[in-house]
Order: structure tokens, then sequence, then C-alpha cells
């Protein structure tokens, strides 16, 4: 199979695309899991207003990456924790001033970072760095 990059990658690089492909569509899915289904109403609500309620929805985010790798998901839950941090007072804020440009801007950039600190800190595992 010819791959359209092919000629700004060797073609043992070009044949792992798909694998690649799979492997970050994964991550992105056990992200929306841990992120979204797995976070209740209560938690939704509360996480920008309090720090204990912040680590519960960290750890409940944390649990569908163990499929991957305990520290992948241990080193994963902390970013999220910090990345959270701003970014659910930020979103409160918005959303009860009714600023929804501001709030979905908000939203866009957090959903951005977990997905950079999670194909960085994969391609750490894979590497042997974590």
């Amino acid at each position: 199979m010819e791959y359209p990059i092919a000629g700004i990658l060797n073609s043992h690089t070009a044949a792992l695309l798909p694998l690649i492909i799979n492997k970050l569509a994964i991550l992105v899915w056990l992200h929306f899991i841990g992120d979204f289904v797995l976070q209740s109403r209560y938690i939704a609500d509360n996480k920008g207003r309090s720090v204990v309620v912040l680590l519960q929805h960290s750890f409940l985010y944390s649990i569908p990456f163990i499929f991957i790798d305990s520290k992948f998901a241990i080193v994963n839950g902390c970013l999220h924790f910090f990345v959270d941090l701003g970014s659910s007072k930020l979103t409160r804020r918005y959303y009860e001033r009714e600023e929804y440009y501001q709030f979905f801007t908000v939203i866009g950039f957090d959903q951005s970072v977990h997905m950079s600190c999670l194909f960085f800190t994969y391609w750490l595992l894979v590497s042997g760095y974590l």
C-alpha cells in the first residue's frame, strides 16, 4: 500500500502509520471515557470550586488508562489535575456569566492540552522513558 507521506518517511515508518493512528485513536477514546463518561453531574458542577472534587475527577479520569500502563495512568491523572485546576475555574466563571464564546474557547484549549499531554506521555512510554 502506498502512503501519501511516504516521500517524507522511510518505508518502515510509513508502514507503521496505521498502527500509530490506531494507538492515538485509542488514547482519544480513553480520554473521552475518563473526562466525560466517568464524570458525574456533581463532579462537573463542582470541580471548579473544590480541589477535593477535582482530585476525585482526576482519579476517575485516570482509570481507563490503567489498561495501557499504570504509570501512564498515574502521570496522566496528575497532569489532568493541573490542567483542570486552571481550566475548570475559568469555565465555571464564563458559564456563570453566560460568556459562552469564552467558555467554549477554554474548553477547546483544555482538550487540546489534554491531547498533547496524552500523546507526549505515550511517546515517553513507548520510548522507554516512562
